[in-house]
């Protein structure tokens, strides 16, 4: 046991720092960099390098100028992206105004197809027997239907001659009804509607209708004798027009005669065609004349009867009247 050793005094602190102070090993330093020497490999505190400045880039003017085009182009851009977006903005707005107006106007249509088929129903009740005297309240409504300027079978206008056509109906084909089987909406407008009705209408030919509407057969007696008093039945077709208060503005009635007398003489032509060659029926086809010589713009000389057949006459058929006769003899 090395008792020397032992009995040594201990270095103090001082003496230690000392110890670590005589040590050639070098301490690096917060602003030192340790280094090691290629000949003895020991490290050693260098300092450290000066950090390099960079020297500041200038831009060409080549770029310069790309560089602001590219800022011209994103302002553009931008400008643009919100012209786009105001403008859908603005579709949108108006797709909603005309979904708003399109609601609108199908709302208008519908109270006013309601109403033009309700006054409809009610102006044929008031005339399936045909003209009469009218009640107060009939006079009335008729005054708020029909239109002063009411136009009849697109020739003639006026309430009076309205009431005038329904009279001589009534007088010369002594009309037992006048009855509507369909009713429907032709046109559907907000501010106008087309009512067309189908039906059937019956009368008997009077010897006045017939010295009205066919003075060219009473010379013959046999034809005569077949016709007068005879149960006419007609098809007819009435187009209605409404304006958006639901006033008739314009009413066009239609009387398929050629029908109803083809029933009468059991489907001869030869007669049919002489009883219809120089009807005096206007070419409107349901216009019945004043009885005095004057059936209006037509004349006397031609006819139409407006039906789904639409069949046509005119005094070309005298003619062929004729023809029709001798070949049947």
């Amino acid at each position: 046991m090395d008792i020397a050793r032992l009995l040594s005094p201990m270095p103090s602190d001082a003496d230690a720092h000392a110890v670590v102070l005589r040590s050639r090993t070098p301490v690096p330093t917060a602003t030192s960099v340790l280094k090691r020497k290629p000949a003895s490999g020991q490290l050693v505190p260098t300092a450290p390098p000066a950090p390099k400045r960079k020297r500041k880039s200038r831009l060409s003017a080549k770029q310069i100028q790309v560089s602001r085009e590219n800022q011209q182009d994103q302002s553009l851009l931008l400008n643009l992206t919100l012209d786009v977006n105001d403008l859908k903005q603005q579709v949108h707005d108006c797709l909603a105004r005309k979904s708003m107006h399109e609601t609108r106007s199908l709302l208008r249509r519908e109270r006013l197809c309601g109403a033009v088929l309700r006054a409809t129903e009610r102006f044929f009740r008031l005339f399936r027997t045909g003209h009469r005297a009218w009640e107060p309240h009939e006079a009335a409504f008729f005054a708020a239907t029909l239109d002063d300027q009411l136009v009849i079978n697109s020739v003639v206008s006026g309430v009076d001659v309205f009431f005038e056509q329904w009279r001589r109906y009534k007088k010369l084909l002594r009309q037992r009804y006048f009855r509507i089987d369909t009713t429907r909406v032709l046109v559907s407008e907000s501010d106008s509607c087309v009512v067309e009705c189908k039906g059937e209408f019956e009368g008997r030919l009077t010897h006045e209708a017939v010295q009205t509407l066919f003075p060219h057969i009473l010379a013959d007696r046999d034809l005569l004798a077949r016709v007068v008093d005879c149960r006419l039945v007609c098809p007819t077709r009435t187009l209605i027009y409404f304006d958006a208060s639901g006033r008739i503005v314009q009413y066009d009635a239609h009387a398929d005669i050629f029908e109803g007398l083809n029933r009468i003489l059991v489907s001869n032509p030869v007669d049919v065609i002489t009883l219809m060659a120089r009807a005096r029926i206007s070419a409107e086809g349901s216009m019945i004349p004043d009885g005095e010589g004057d059936s209006g713009s037509n004349g006397g000389g031609d006819f139409r009867i407006d039906s789904t057949t639409d069949v046509v006459c005119t005094n070309r058929f005298a003619g062929e009247a004729d023809q029709a006769a001798r070949e049947f003899d």
